[in-house]
């Protein structure tokens, strides 16, 4: 492990979105081939709000995030997610949405037909009294790169990359979430992402991946791509506190949670960057 989330607060406008991340398809990386939501990530909506959940919450413990760093509300920069697209009409995300582009589809509105993006921008940047995220006052810039059953093709996040390298200084976009991935690596990579991974690393870009939520059923290390990417970040996931037991929707289940327990579907990796 190379740090931890903890030692850098200023991290909390990066989209650890990745807990419940799109994952490894099992295709190899290559452009014309699919990438898509598997059933990992939570599907139990929230009771009044379908943008949070209480396990979102609790697994990466927005709760006390917010309590050490009341003052970083991310107001003033702007969050990228790049996913299934946002509804940015919901009122725990409306008025902050500033921009995007739906590469499935062609056009200049990246409304959400799935429902992954949303939670996911929820998680970051959601305000609300129950189910804020971790910055609530940020703006965000969707990015539709998977379609309405949750797949698409790879080149639409070549584009959607291509379209932060040409947009970040006018939106002021400091963090990217690419939760999702494909393939498993277990050493680091250049991949065909590398040069656009690369150039929003240098242009101060925060560019935060999914590590994978395919553990169960891999059962060995690795990390998807282009969490496996030297230019990208690689973010994995831990229990913040015992929710108790949880049966995951790809069968992987927590008897129990625990303070830094790892989450049972999660890839985990020595090359993995943030727990």
């Amino acid at each position: 492990m190379k740090y931890f989330f903890k030692r850098f607060p200023r991290l909390l406008l990066c989209a650890v979105t990745f807990l419940v991340g799109v994952t490894a398809t099992g295709t190899p990386v290559a452009t014309g081939q699919d990438v898509s939501v598997p059933e990992a990530w939570d599907p139990r909506p929230a009771a009044d709000v379908g943008v949070q959940t209480d396990i979102s919450r609790w697994v990466v413990g927005v709760a006390q995030l917010r309590a050490m760093y009341p003052w970083m509300t991310g107001a003033g920069y702007t969050l990228a997610v790049c996913d299934t697209g946002v509804d940015y009409t919901h009122p725990a995300l409306s008025g902050r949405y500033v921009g995007g582009y739906d590469f499935v589809n062609n056009d200049a509105d990246p409304q959400d037909d799935h429902g992954h993006g949303t939670h996911c921008a929820g998680i970051s940047v959601g305000d609300h009294a129950s189910y804020g995220g971790m910055a609530p006052g940020a703006n965000y810039v969707a990015l539709k790169v998977l379609n309405s059953g949750g797949s698409g093709i790879w080149s639409y996040t070549q584009d959607s990359l291509d379209w932060l390298i040409a947009n970040h200084a006018a939106y002021n976009i400091v963090s990217v979430n690419v939760s999702l991935g494909g393939g498993l690596y277990t050493t680091p990579v250049d991949g065909f992402l590398h040069s656009r991974l690369q150039a929003l690393k240098d242009a101060g870009v925060f560019v935060a991946c999914a590590a994978g939520n395919d553990y169960y059923n891999e059962q060995g290390g690795g990390l998807t791509y282009p969490a496996a990417d030297t230019a990208a970040v690689s973010v994995g996931s831990t229990w913040t506190t015992n929710f108790g037991q949880f049966v995951w929707g790809g069968g992987a289940i927590d008897y129990t949670g625990g303070l830094d327990q790892l989450v049972s579907h999660g890839q985990r990796d020595e090359n993995l960057d943030i727990l």
